[in-house]
């Protein structure tokens, strides 16, 4: 397109009162409804900005670390094993070998290793989840509680 050539636009054309007025209507009723949606946003940012900071100030407690215990016939058969991959390299039979009865050893110990109140302590992390979960389903039901303006009672 040269430089001579326009594009046509609305301008060009002639519009009557009558279809200025009924664009001009259309034009408040579009800007009312992009203004309650602009708000409705605001709003939702707003009670999402809550939920995260009532989010936040739930507390969750860390799980405390133990010491490992220590196993004298699996730390014999690691020494075991590495003088075994030095010697004889650790790709070789022996080395692999020596590092099986390693495995065997860590494998078969794991219930003594990890103590007798290993089920105790399972149930009260599953318990302490579970009571972080109701917390905030709690929380989620009362933010729909307030949605749906029912928060009176």
């Amino acid at each position: 397109m040269d430089a001579a050539q326009t594009i046509p636009t609305d301008n060009d054309k002639k519009y009557t009162p009558e279809q200025t007025a009924k664009m001009y209507t259309e034009f408040q009723a579009n800007l009312k409804s992009a203004q309650r949606f602009a708000e409705g946003l605001k709003l939702k940012q707003v009670h999402m900005s809550e939920v995260i900071n009532e989010m936040m100030n739930i507390k969750l407690s860390s799980p405390e670390s133990q010491p490992s215990v220590k196993s004298p016939k699996l730390d014999k058969a690691l020494q075991e094993a590495r003088k075994a991959g030095e010697e004889f390299g650790y790709g070789s039979p022996e080395a692999k070998l020596a590092y099986e009865t390693v495995e065997e050893i860590a494998a078969a110990g794991l219930e003594n290793a990890m103590g007798d109140n290993l089920m105790e302590e399972c149930l009260l992390d599953v318990a302490e989840a579970c009571i972080a979960l109701e917390e905030a389903e709690r929380f989620i039901n009362l933010e729909r509680i307030k949605d749906i303006g029912l928060s009176n009672f």
